[in-house]
């Protein structure tokens, strides 16, 4: 279990070994071994199966749902590595109609969005942008707030390209 200390408040910040929960999350508690309540109980509802046996499932879902749908589910798709390994994984190992879809924000370079467009077109997927005034007031903030107060914890609140960009700097 990683600990940390709040230098305002004076407390101190206990976090999950495996997810890295803080231990101010709601309802959270930590077993002997640092791993929090809600690991645990993930551990205990998810067992993985096999791909054979994920399928199998998928298309027992699919035969209960209408058949006129024009897809089979909806990816979140931000462009990043485990969206576009979904993405992928979906279309072409589930063999689902898949649609993506892209939560567009001021922060999210034209470059971003030509490779989650160009990505989306060699897997054969249609790509939706939805433009997301909230996640637009709420990244403003986050930076205006970590300028006012530099904070190497608040890094956590930026998506990868802006944490990486503030690392650079």
């Amino acid at each position: 279990m990683h600990v940390e200390t709040n230098n305002e408040a004076k407390t101190e910040i206990k976090r999950c070994k495996n997810c890295n929960l803080p231990s101010n999350y709601p309802g959270i508690k930590f077993d002997k071994d640092g791993v929090c309540s809600i690991c645990k109980k993930k551990e205990k509802v998810y067992k993985y199966k096999g791909i054979e046996e994920l399928k199998k499932e998928v298309q027992k879902i699919l035969k209960n749902s209408d058949e006129n749908r024009e897809y089979d589910c909806v990816v979140g798709y931000s462009g990043g590595r485990d969206s576009s390994y979904l993405l992928y994984f979906a279309k072409n190992v589930l063999k689902l109609r898949v649609l993506a879809i892209t939560l567009e924000h001021d922060f999210m370079p034209e470059q971003t969005k030509k490779n989650i467009e160009n990505l989306a077109n060699k897997l054969g997927v249609e790509v939706k942008f939805i433009k997301n005034n909230a996640l637009n007031k709420s990244g403003r903030q986050c930076v205006r707030a970590w300028a006012n107060k530099p904070d190497p914890a608040m890094c956590a609140t930026f998506c990868t390209g802006c944490r990486y960009g503030i690392k650079k700097l």
